[in-house]
């Protein structure tokens, strides 16, 4: 049985046809190519976002919060989702620099909130995207 053929590739396959229906994932993560080459792109985009986001976190809970620092730091997570087809979390990052243009705490936890909540989901996709890729890796390479 070919790698294309195999029961694990056509999982795959459907897990990342349902995220794009769901609207995690828009044609960037098409975009990308083959993902044996690119896997690496996702695993450090979780390991860059989330020491950013316990920043926003931390630095949201300040009695005297740096809007412009908070939409700085969220426009990096934005932008890396966005390159590898995070639709749900960089229309979350999006919501959250308006919030902080209004400079309100409050529309800014709301928004964080938000933003954390798509982060951990498409985490946890791309970390089942390259539990299989290492299977099949594991079986064809």
């Amino acid at each position: 049985m070919s790698e294309a053929e195999h029961p694990q590739r056509h999982m795959l396959n459907k897990f990342i046809n349902a995220l794009r229906d769901q609207g995690f994932l828009d044609e960037n993560f098409s975009s990308l190519g083959n993902l044996y080459d690119n896997r690496n792109m996702l695993a450090l985009f979780c390991d860059d976002a989330e020491p950013k986001l316990d920043r926003v976190e931390k630095s949201l809970k300040n009695e005297n919060v740096d809007f412009q620092g908070l939409a700085t730091i969220i426009e990096q997570i934005k932008g890396n989702a966005a390159r590898l087809g995070g639709k749900r979390v960089a229309e979350a990052c999006a919501e959250l620099q308006r919030s902080c243009g209004t400079s309100d705490v409050e529309r800014c936890n709301e928004a964080y909130k938000k933003v954390n909540w798509e982060y951990y989901i498409l985490r946890d996709c791309f970390h089942h995207i390259l539990q299989v890729l290492q299977i099949l890796d594991l079986l064809y390479r």
